[in-house]
């Protein structure tokens, strides 16, 4: 066998057992993952996959086991993305990352003011207009993000990232990846669509996570590097 062949075999091995960077779009349901995701999946080195009924990646929505799909994600090339929101709706996000800790990853954790996340879900979904549910849920996804201290994982704001093309690009610095930016500022005026004593309920129920949330979101982690 030539020596050419020989280490094309090789590289081919290689490549075959490698495991790819990831990167994990995650946050609440209508908290702008989805505008992160399409931004983000821009990057011709970015092999961006969307939330699915049932494929190769998901099932019922839900990212499958590792194992799984381990074979599928050896076999990309260049740098993974992942949106699997509904993976961590029941789910500790300390316990789905430790699934995929022997992968170099890096998380973008996404959350938007409560207000506007509830009253997103309410004109997409009306029948979800159960404001303690809403309350319950939106603090336990979001605390369970600070809860995992992982120095791979930034939080921005979506309001921040519709103000500020710079608040995307450094993301875009943290993440190792040249996305474009597509956010846009929403044309209808949430704050005025919900009952007076619903939108104080929102706001008062989910102070105190809203204001951890900021404080970290105000550092960003040192930027990163492509894989």
């Amino acid at each position: 066998m030539k020596l050419s062949q020989r280490n094309g075999l090789l590289g081919s091995a290689l490549r075959a057992v490698a495991r790819p960077p990831l990167i994990f779009v995650l946050g609440s349901q209508r908290s702008g993952t989805n505008a992160l995701r399409q931004s983000l999946s821009l990057d011709p080195w970015v092999r961006g996959f969307n939330e699915h009924p049932s494929n190769r990646l998901y099932e019922d929505w839900e990212l499958r086991p590792e194992p799984e799909i381990r074979g599928f994600l050896r076999r990309q090339q260049g740098t993974v993305l992942l949106k699997p929101i509904r993976s961590v709706i029941d789910r500790p996000v300390p316990d789905f990352l430790a699934e995929f800790a022997a992968y170099q990853y890096k998380v973008a954790w996404i959350y938007r003011d409560p207000v506007e996340v509830f009253a997103s879900r309410r004109k997409r979904w009306s029948y979800l207009d159960d404001v303690d549910r809403f309350v319950d849920e939106w603090n336990r996804i979001n605390r369970s993000a600070l809860d995992a201290h992982d120095e791979r994982m930034a939080v921005v704001n979506h309001g921040d990232l519709i103000a500020s093309r710079a608040v995307f690009d450094d993301l875009c610095g943290f993440l190792g990846v040249h996305g474009e930016y597509l956010f846009r500022r929403a044309a209808n005026r949430p704050y005025d669509e919900i009952p007076a004593g619903d939108l104080q309920r929102i706001q008062r129920a989910t102070a105190e996570t809203y204001a951890a949330l900021d404080r970290a979101r105000a550092h960003v982690p040192a930027a990163g590097h492509r894989a």
